[in-house]
C-alpha cells in the first residue's frame, strides 16, 4: 500500500478508518492473527486502535525467518508507556513461544527493527511445530500499558 495522505497528526486515525478501513482493527484485550498455510504473503500489517492510541502490527517473512513487531504511532513522549507480547502455541498447548518487548517507534529504520532483538523472530523450520493440521499459524498480540 502506498498512501500519499499528508494531513495533520490528530486526523490520522480518521484517515485510516475511512480510507484504509480494511487494514484497521479495534483492539479488545488481544489481537488474534492467522497466518494461512500458503505463506505466499511475505509481509502484512494492521492498524490497531487501543488505549485511545494507534499501533501498527507488522509481520514479515524473509530469509527463512518470521518477524512480528508492534509499532506505536503517536507522540514520542508516550512510546515508553507501552509493551506488547506475542505468543504462538501448538495444538496440544504443550509448547509455546512468548516474547515481550517495548513497542517500537514507527519512525525506526525497518531493517534495524526486524533484524535485531526488538521483535518476535521465529525460524520457519520451527514454525511447523506450531501450525495446526491445516498448516495455519495462530498467534496472539497483547498490548500492555505500563502504568496499569
Amino acid at each position: 500500500m502506498i498512501c500519499t495522505w499528508s494531513g495533520i497528526a490528530k486526523e490520522v486515525k480518521e484517515h485510516l478508518q475511512t480510507v484504509h478501513k480494511d487494514l484497521c482493527e479495534v483492539y479488545d484485550a488481544m489481537y488474534l492473527h492467522l497466518l494461512p498455510s500458503s505463506i505466499a504473503t511475505s509481509y502484512s500489517y494492521k492498524f490497531l486502535f487501543a488505549y485511545n492510541e494507534i499501533f501498527c502490527f507488522r509481520l514479515r517473512i524473509e530469509s527463512g525467518l518470521l518477524f512480528v513487531i508492534l509499532h506505536y504511532i503517536g507522540p514520542a513522549e508516550n512510546d515508553l508507556k507501552y509493551q506488547y507480547t506475542v505468543m504462538v502455541w501448538n495444538n496440544e498447548n504443550t509448547e509455546n513461544v512468548l516474547v515481550t518487548h517495548l513497542v517500537r517507534r514507527f519512525t525506526e529504520n525497518e531493517d534495524d527493527v526486524f533484524f535485531s532483538k526488538k521483535c518476535l523472530k521465529l525460524h520457519c523450520d520451527n514454525m511447523e511445530r506450531f501450525t495446526n493440521e491445516k498448516g495455519e499459524l495462530f498467534f496472539v498480540i497483547k498490548i500492555l500499558r505500563m502504568d496499569d
